[in-house]
C-alpha cells in the first residue's frame, strides 16, 4: 500500500494540476455559462472519463510504452491540437455572432435537451490531451517511489477521481450561478474571443510540440 504522505504528495499534485485554468476547465466554464448547470455535469462527467482512462494507463504502465513509440505520440498530439484548434473555431463563430443564452436562477435550460453531445466533447478535450499522460505519470511516480504491489497505482487513480470531480464539479456549479450567469451576458463577446485565442494558440502550441 503506498505510504500516506506519498499519497498526498501525489493527491496536491493532481489538484493543482485540475484546479489550474485549462482546455478542460474553461470548457466546462464556458458550457456552464452558456448551456446551464446540467450540460456543465455533463461535460465533466466526460472529462473525468478520459482522465480516468489515461490514470489507468499510467498505472499498468501503457503511459510509459506510449513514450518510447515516439509516433505514436505525434500522432495523438497533432490529433489533439487539431481538436483544441476546432474548439478555438468554435469559440470565435459565438463571439463574432453574440451568442449568449440568458439563463433563468436555476441555470439548468438547454438549448438540446440530450447531454451527450457536452459529455463527448469533454471526453475528446481529456483523451486528445497528450499532456495529461505526463501529468498521470508524474503523479503515479509521486504516488508509488518504491516498489509497491501493482494494485497500488489505482488507490492513486481513485483518489485523483474524487479530487478531479470536485473540482471540475466546483467550476460547473459556480459558473452556472445566477450572478456568474448575467455577468456573463454582459462579457460574453469579450469571453468568447478571449477563450477563442486560449484555444487557437494551446492548438497551435500542441501541434507544434511546444
Amino acid at each position: 500500500m503506498p505510504s500516506l504522505d506519498h499519497l498526498l504528495i501525489a493527491y496536491l499534485a493532481y489538484f493543482i494540476g485540475t484546479a489550474t485554468p485549462g482546455p478542460g476547465n474553461l470548457s466546462i466554464m464556458a458550457t456552464s455559462l452558456d448551456q446551464g448547470r446540467s450540460a456543465g455535469m455533463a461535460m465533466v462527467f466526460g472529462i473525468m472519463t478520459g482522465s480516468q482512462c489515461w490514470g489507468i494507463s499510467a498505472a499498468i504502465g501503457l503511459g510509459a510504452m506510449m513514450l518510447m513509440f515516439p509516433a505514436t505520440f505525434v500522432i495523438l498530439r497533432i490529433f489533439g491540437g487539431v481538436y483544441l484548434l476546432w474548439l478555438g473555431l468554435r469559440a470565435a463563430r459565438q463571439a463574432v455572432a453574440g451568442i449568449a443564452t440568458r439563463l433563468p436562477a436555476s441555470g439548468n435550460r438547454l438549448r438540446s435537451t440530450s447531454l451527450w453531445p457536452h459529455y463527448l466533447r469533454g471526453f475528446g478535450i481529456q483523451i486528445s490531451n497528450p499532456k495529461a499522460i505526463l501529468v498521470w505519470m508524474t503523479t503515479i511516480t509521486l504516488g508509488l517511489p518504491g516498489n509497491d504491489a501493482p494494485w497500488a497505482g489505482f488507490a492513486v487513480v481513485a483518489g485523483c477521481l474524487v479530487i478531479g470531480l470536485l473540482v471540475f464539479s466546483t467550476y460547473a456549479l459556480v459558473f452556472s450561478s445566477t450572478r456568474v450567469v448575467e455577468v456573463y451576458g454582459r462579457i460574453h463577446r469579450w469571453m468568447n474571443g478571449g477563450m477563442a485565442v486560449f484555444f487557437a494558440s494551446a492548438g497551435i502550441a500542441l501541434i507544434l510540440g511546444l
